[in-house]
């Protein structure tokens, strides 16, 4: 074909699409529920006392890509414990974190709930005992 008639095809084709969507762009759906407030994405860390080590220290990570990890150094010579999932925000701006089962056979995974104040999420559950588990951003 030559380079005359190349260029009308492409123009026909062109011309077809924008006639088949009536010239407009379409809508692209948003995702339901409310959008994640990315501000709160970060690396935050807490130091625990603990009854058989050195401490405990758990460093939380959330991304802007919603995802989360976590992790359990206990100070005692082994490799932290590493959790993974990912985060939203509920309606009440709570930061929800889903981490995934470590055995699938044994373990449900885990739903942490944390209250932003400042720069810290408060968590308050039976996870952590009764004086609950506060996270300081640290970037």
């Amino acid at each position: 074909m030559r380079r005359g008639g190349m260029f009308a095809v492409m123009v026909a084709v062109l011309v077809g699409a924008w006639v088949a969507t009536n010239g407009r762009h379409r809508e692209v759906p948003k995702p339901a529920g409310p959008a994640p407030d990315t501000a709160v994405a970060g690396s935050y860390r807490a130091e625990l006392p603990a009854a058989d080590a050195p401490g405990h220290v758990v460093s939380l990570r959330l991304t802007g890509f919603l995802t989360a990890r976590m992790e359990h150094e206990y100070g005692n010579g082994q490799p932290p414990v590493v959790d993974t999932g990912a985060w939203t925000k509920d309606d009440d701006g709570a930061v929800v974190v889903t981490l995934a089962p470590r055995d699938t056979a044994t373990d449900s995974g885990d739903t942490l709930r944390f209250v932003p104040r400042g720069d810290s999420l408060v968590y308050r559950g039976e996870a952590y005992g009764a004086a609950g588990l506060t996270l300081v951003r640290t970037r």
